[in-house]
């Protein structure tokens, strides 16, 4: 008995198929380079595809994990309904009422709510002060004062919250000014004005409630010094 031989393998171009035939105890093998190119392309081809998948499958798995993962506005609004239902619920076991802002946007919203509502409240306040101011400055310059200064008293006084100083020339100009303030100040609503020092050369004091109204003569003016006294360089209470 013959032993096992290594095969040879032989190409042959007149030959479509593979062909084995004994030869001096060798065996022979002839096959085609088309078949073997063709053996050889779809190996090649297989090896392609299985490479291609092995590379696809952890982009689908990163993609896959990049949906589920929340954005950061997903987690924003999540975190605003869940205070929203926990201030629905609170309110529920309080018995109070629930408005539909509050649901909506929550006590965030609520708060920011309230503070605007007392800003505005103190805009009203301040423009009818600022009203009055301009009402008592408009007189003065009508009857020809000088030097009229404004200063604001918040946190320095507690007897009101402006201090209008100007000067006049002679005390019968002094005294028309405060005349005519006080009258102006009536009419439109501020209620009556108290004054001081009427009969007086060189100084008159008006009281209307948030501003106080100094009218000096022009020594009196610089020896009582009042811009220095209640002026912005003056100490806070």
């Amino acid at each position: 008995m013959l032993a096992e031989t290594p095969a040879l393998v032989v190409y042959s171009g007149s030959d479509l198929a593979s062909v084995r035939h004994r030869h001096q105890g060798i065996t022979v093998i002839t096959r085609s380079p088309v078949t073997v190119a063709k053996k050889s392309a779809t190996a090649k081809k297989a090896a392609a595809k299985k490479a291609a998948v092995e590379t696809k499958a952890p982009v689908k798995t990163a993609a896959k994990k990049t949906v589920a993962k929340k954005t950061p506005a997903a987690k924003t609004v999540a975190k605003k309904a869940t205070v929203a239902k926990k201030a629905v619920a609170a309110k529920k076991t309080t018995g109070a009422r629930v408005t539909k802002t509050e649901v909506a946007a929550g006590p965030a919203k609520k708060r920011a709510t309230a503070k605007k509502t007392a800003a505005k409240r103190s805009t009203q306040e301040m423009s009818r002060l600022e009203q009055q101011v301009a009402l008592i400055v408009a007189s003065l310059e009508d009857d020809k004062a000088e030097k009229i200064v404004v200063l604001d008293l918040v946190g320095r006084a507690s007897f009101a919250d402006r201090m209008i100083i100007a000067s006049g020339f002679v005390d019968r100009q002094l005294q028309a000014m405060a005349t005519h303030v006080a009258s102006k100040l009536k009419d439109a609503g501020f209620g009556r004005t108290s004054m001081e020092g009427l009969g007086t050369t060189d100084w008159v004091l008006m009281d209307a409630g948030d501003v106080v109204v100094h009218l000096f003569l022009p020594d009196a003016r610089e020896q009582y010094a009042l811009e220095k006294m209640w002026g912005p360089d003056s100490p806070t209470e």
